[in-house]
């Protein structure tokens, strides 16, 4: 939606005065800070607003000085309870963004729900990442937190980190999801920083996390079941893993996650994506059949399984008929390598 054609629908929209849902896909346009601002000018004469919702993957002229102009109409929005940004693809986007973002945050005091998506950059960068964590517990209300950093190129552990100690802090926070996916920089030093801090935030009930693409050594693997101990009291746990590594380390890392799957006593729905470079053999999963079979507060089971290289010809969940078996009182769905 070029920028003249915004300015028309803004004309409209702002008639709207009892709207209480927008939905705006933005995708691939060639809208800018031009558009945006009169956007956001309209968004404030729309006071019973309950959910926004904003798409503006690969936008192309979306900069920190659209998302400034979103920010500012946000507190003139009292009912607000939910609110998802979705940048992902809009590479001109940098660290201001996180600034602009946490001054509105303090206004956003009873929003229930905020997804926020950015995605495929270069410039956002770890200061960015300290920003939003530091600023987020301002959400005070906040029940639902999306957050998705995939293909960031110069993210590290330290910015993951700072991002997952804030939850601590959000003591009304139900569901978390984080998705770093294909962020280089990141690996098992992060993702156990992360379940470190969730561990600490026991209003939590489910926890969705991707870190595939992630680099995991040895000593990562060998730590998941102690970190895993401190989430005993997690419903619902989602968990995509790259078992990228040498073999030995591979064999390794699925024995050390089914170790600590008992750690998690009172989980009752369990979603489990793995990405694997090689067909591993029959023990290690034998270990995780076992420790799926002993959850004894375990309901539903989702397992999937990708490759790097496409193949699906073999597959390394070979013995999926046996954890179907095994677990045959609770509900099970299973996708192996060729589906």
């Amino acid at each position: 939606m070029p920028d003249p054609k915004l300015k028309k629908f803004c004309t409209h929209l702002q008639k709207l005065e009892s709207l209480q849902t927008i939905d705006v896909n933005f995708v691939g346009s060639s809208v800018s800070s031009i558009g945006i601002t009169p956007f956001a000018a309209c968004l404030k004469k729309l006071p019973l607003l309950h959910t926004i919702n904003l798409n503006f993957i690969d936008g192309i002229s979306i900069t920190s000085q659209c998302v400034k102009s979103l920010c500012n109409c946000l507190d003139k929005l009292q009912n607000l309870r939910h609110l998802t940004l979705n940048f992902a693809g809009c590479g001109s986007l940098n660290d201001a963004t996180f600034v602009h973002l946490s001054k509105a945050f303090a206004n956003l005091t009873n929003l229930l729900s905020f997804a926020l998506k950015i995605a495929f950059n270069i410039y956002i960068t770890d200061e960015g990442l300290n920003n939003l964590g530091k600023n987020l517990p301002k959400m005070e209300s906040l029940k639902d937190l999306d957050l998705s950093f995939e293909s960031l190129k110069q993210i590290t552990p330290k910015g993951i980190q700072e991002v997952s100690k804030s939850i601590e802090t959000i003591t009304s926070l139900e569901n978390f999801r984080l998705s770093v996916n294909k962020s280089n920089q990141i690996n098992g030093i992060a993702f156990l920083d992360t379940i470190e801090s969730l561990g600490s935030a026991k209003s939590l009930q489910s926890v969705a996390l991707d870190f595939s693409g992630c680099d995991f050594i040895d000593d990562n693997f060998r730590n998941f079941p102690l970190a895993f101990k401190k989430l005993h009291f997690l419903k619902k746990l989602s968990l995509s893993l790259s078992f990228d590594n040498s073999f030995s380390i591979a064999i390794i890392g699925v024995k050390c996650f089914a170790k600590a799957l008992l750690e998690l006593t009172s989980v009752q729905f369990l979603e489990l994506c793995f990405k694997f470079s090689h067909l591993l053999p029959q023990e290690p999963f034998l270990s995780l059949i076992n420790a799926l079979s002993s959850l004894q507060q375990l309901k539903k089971i989702h397992l999937k399984e990708t490759s790097n290289n496409g193949s699906y010809t073999t597959s390394s969940w070979g013995y999926y008929e046996k954890i179907q078996k095994s677990v045959s009182y609770k509900e099970v769905s299973i996708i192996p390598r060729y589906w």
